[in-house]
């Protein structure tokens, strides 16, 4: 039964990892896909807060979703070689949201992935076990994979000679 649960579960959350994706792949305004990216998780999810900051993209405002960040969390991002998931313990990024949350996923962003993050998604709930350190990362390695792959329309390589 616990199986069969499980694969259930792992069905269902796949099933909405593939809803956000198409809602990633058909927003057509590079300046529109941070919204899509945080909006779309919240409500695939129903994730009680999301914050999401990007750097060193060419094509990203100063503002919104590319307000500067400190050094520490640029540091921090990218010493994380997959999603923290656990309580808040005092995460400056945490500040980001709209509310401290009871539990929280942190998942970095890399155009490259051996590279240097250029972002950081946060993700918040309420619920005290929606993220806990006991959880596997797969999806949420999935869904960083996802958003930094789209993160690339903010990036244009630069022309060619």
């Amino acid at each position: 039964n616990e199986l069969v649960r499980n694969a259930t579960a792992n069905e269902t959350i796949g099933s909405h990892v593939a809803k956000w994706c198409c809602r990633l792949l058909s927003e057509c305004d590079p300046q529109l896909v941070p919204g899509e990216i945080a909006l779309g998780l919240a409500e695939q999810f129903e994730l009680n807060h999301v914050a999401l900051r990007l750097w060193n993209l060419s094509d990203l405002p100063d503002h919104g979703y590319g307000e500067p960040v400190s050094d520490d969390v640029r540091t921090f991002t990218d010493s994380l070689k997959t999603p923290y998931v656990g309580a808040d313990t005092a995460f400056e990024a945490v500040a980001w949201l709209d509310a401290k949350p009871k539990s929280l996923a942190l998942v970095p962003l890399r155009l490259e992935a051996d590279g240097a993050a250029v972002g950081l998604l946060v993700l918040g709930s309420d619920d005290p076990e929606r993220f806990t350190p006991e959880m596997g990362t797969t999806f949420l390695e999935s869904v960083g994979q996802l958003a930094s792959a789209a993160l690339h329309r903010l990036n244009p390589a630069s022309p060619k000679a």
